[in-house]
């Protein structure tokens, strides 16, 4: 088909005037046309080119791959050949001097009337080479991103503000023996739900609601392993804005943190350790201090108030002038031997091994209600009792003593209730009394309470202080049978 000059004129003007490449092959492969815009792109004088094949022009076409085309596999000649339109081949273009220019090409057969084979074929290109490199670059830091990703220690996953999973890196895909295809598109809360506890797994909805507003949630958490192990983890929701501040991604991090977890704990067991050896030295020293006194009341005082007596006794039978006197004298040293006698059955440890618990504790009680008037409601189980260590009796008893002092010095009690009993595997002890009572809140734990309580700390145990002014008072002491 031929066409006039001057239509033939115009449209090599309008060919030349556009920014697409072109370039026409005729039936033999030989390049008939060449505008402008190829020229530019291809880094050639395009006069230079009429009449030659492609391949013949000293330039090298190469695949994304960077393998070389051929003339079978050159999409210009497999439209020429078959006939078919090729649509957006991309390709390498290396020129002499050996730059690489990349090209998005589509190629389109020409058929003259009547004819089935094409008369020639028409390629039109684009310059990709800026957004290849982009490409590359893109390529290259998603590597880069995708490597420290995979390679962080903790758990990392990336959410849609939904709290859908778009990314989890290897780390959180590995702990949970899971694969990403296991866990992209569905919901956090879904995908992890069987390795957190109820509580948690329950909040996790609120949790990535709260994150999706903007706000960042962090909290500590139990995870366990697919092997049964729990660890400890440090979890967080951390919001990420667009320039618009508006919540487009969130990023879900979780730190194993048990080995921490541990120290911290074995750190306070260890404080709690120290400060009951401190505690368990210091009532020994009390223990021993009150046996050197009783013992010293006991052995000297008491003796030297015996000799008194004695002496008072023997002035009785030789002068009955002074009868009246010495007899009120001697009544006075009674008195203060009995006072000194309680004293000292106060200090010294009482020998429960031979006396035992209960006995020591209705002995004591007898003794003071030489001093006060009160009921008692005495129920201690002797069964237990007999299970008892000797320090675990010993603090029972120091106790039942300073609370039984304690009432009698200001409680103004008329009725009062121990008992000692099994529950639960605990030794439960409990001191009620009626009387006056005071608000504990209120009231700074005096010597006798602090002392009760380091006791029972002591024996791994609780301590416990019920009262309310008006409504007596109740204390609990708790702790392991063994």
């Amino acid at each position: 088909m031929s066409i006039s000059a001057g239509l033939q004129t115009e449209l090599d003007c309008f060919l030349d005037s556009i920014s697409v490449g072109i370039v026409q092959w005729n039936e033999e492969g030989a390049i008939l046309f060449v505008n402008v815009a190829a020229e530019s792109i291809l880094g050639i004088r395009r006069d230079q080119l009429p009449g030659k094949r492609f391949t013949d022009t000293g330039y090298k076409i190469i695949h994304e791959d960077e393998s070389a085309f051929s003339s079978n596999d050159f999409p210009p000649m497999i439209a020429l050949r078959t006939g078919q339109p090729q649509r957006n081949k991309i390709m390498g273009i290396i020129n002499p001097s050996g730059q690489l220019t990349w090209i998005s090409l589509n190629a389109d057969p020409l058929f003259a009337p009547g004819k089935k084979t094409p008369e020639s074929v028409i390629a039109t290109f684009t310059d990709i080479t800026e957004m290849k490199r982009s490409q590359q670059i893109l390529s290259e830091n998603e590597a880069r991103f995708r490597g420290i990703f995979d390679s962080a220690y903790q758990f990392i996953g990336l959410l849609s503000p939904d709290g859908r999973i778009l990314e989890a890196n290897k780390t959180a895909l590995q702990f949970a023996n899971l694969t990403a295809a296991d866990v992209k598109g569905k919901y956090f809360w879904e995908s992890y739900s069987g390795f957190l506890p109820e509580s948690v797994s329950g909040r996790l909805r609120e949790d990535i609601r709260k994150a999706s507003e903007g706000k960042l949630v962090r909290y500590s958490t139990p995870l366990a392993a697919p092997d049964g192990a729990l660890h400890w983890i440090d979890f967080s929701l951390k919001p990420l804005f667009d320039e618009k501040k508006k919540v487009v991604m969130l990023i879900a991090e979780g730190r194993d943190v048990t080995k921490r977890v541990e120290l911290q704990r074995k750190y306070q067991e260890e404080q709690l350790e120290k400060q009951k050896e401190i505690l368990r030295a210091a009532l020994d020293a009390q223990e021993k201090e009150r046996n050197e006194l009783g013992k010293e009341l006991h052995d000297n005082i008491n003796q030297m108030l015996a000799s008194v007596k004695l002496l008072i006794e023997s002035y009785q039978r030789n002068n009955d002038i002074k009868n009246v006197m010495l007899s009120k004298g001697r009544s006075m040293v009674e008195e203060c031997i009995e006072e000194i006698r309680r004293l000292t059955g106060s200090l010294v440890s009482p020998k429960l091994q031979k006396m035992g618990l209960a006995e020591a504790v209705k002995t004591t009680i007898e003794t003071l209600l030489t001093v006060q008037v009160f009921g008692v409601d005495l129920l201690l189980d002797e069964e237990l009792i007999l299970r008892l260590t000797e320090n675990q009796s010993l603090s029972v008893y120091r106790i039942i003593q300073e609370q039984l002092n304690n009432i009698l010095k200001h409680s103004e009690a008329r009725q009062i209730k121990i008992s000692l009993a099994e529950k639960d595997q605990m030794v439960r002890l409990e001191i009620a009394d009626d009387g006056k009572g005071f608000d504990p809140q209120m009231r700074n734990r005096g010597i006798g309470l602090l002392n009760m309580e380091n006791r029972v700390r002591l024996l791994n145990g609780e301590f416990d202080v019920v009262s309310a002014p008006g409504k007596g008072c109740k204390i609990i002491a708790a702790f392991p049978v063994h």
